[in-house]
């Protein structure tokens, strides 16, 4: 199914999944807003588009995701990878001697978006905990200025040899590829990666499983 609207074309990507988290992400922020008008709906078509090239851009699609859909004008996004399923165990992993590790996460609830991160130790012992309000921000943006805010934590407290965890596979990919957003996150995006390369910390995507304190004072 295609339709069009401003001069923007809409393809049936296969992969519902990552078209549904954008389309949720825009609405999410205030739906009173769209429902007085002061959003067009030529505005929330183009957001999406740039969502999807984001997501292109850091290799989240397939070929697969655009199976049957060869004039889709994001064919050119799918990569020749694929997914392999496989069942693993998942846990907070313990770092070496001396080591510290971060986990971060946020979660908009009810329109409320929020963040949390936890600093651990070698041994699992739990160095600060982190939560803040941030008020009317998408998922996105809001895992952004969560990790951005656990860093500069870090980095006052001089925290040495860091490794840095989230469960946020896209914010992972945006920020370990340099891609250069037009999303608002953009500023953000550069500050995180300033700290990063500033503490020499290496930063890693695990599943929620191995997240779950730090997704526990995202979401409380």
């Amino acid at each position: 199914m295609a339709t069009s609207t401003g001069g923007s074309r809409f393809c049936g990507v296969a992969d519902t999944m990552v078209l549904g988290e954008g389309v949720s992400r825009l609405l999410s922020r205030n739906l009173a807003r769209f429902e007085a008008g002061l959003v067009t709906p030529a505005h929330v078509i183009s957001q999406i588009e740039d969502f999807l090239c984001q997501m292109g851009k850091v290799r989240v699609f397939s070929k697969t995701s655009f199976a049957g859909d060869r004039d889709c004008p994001w064919t050119h996004l799918g990569g020749l990878y694929r997914w392999d399923k496989a069942v693993a165990l998942v846990s907070w992993e313990k770092l070496p001697p001396g080591g510290f590790k971060l986990n971060t996460d946020a979660s908009v609830l009810h329109g409320r978006a929020a963040g949390g991160g936890v600093l651990r130790d070698h041994c699992g012992r739990v160095i600060f905990a982190y939560y803040k309000e941030f008020g009317e921000l998408d998922v996105l943006e809001a895992e952004a200025q969560s990790f951005r805010d656990d860093l500069h934590i870090c980095a006052n407290w001089a925290v040495c040899t860091l490794t840095v965890e989230s469960e946020s596979k896209v914010l992972v990919q945006l920020v370990n590829s340099d891609v250069v957003s037009k999303w608002p996150v953009y500023n953000v995006l550069r500050e995180i990666r300033h700290f990063l390369h500033r503490m020499n910390a290496p930063l890693h995507h695990v599943f929620r499983e191995a997240n779950s304190v730090a997704d526990a004072f995202a979401s409380s």
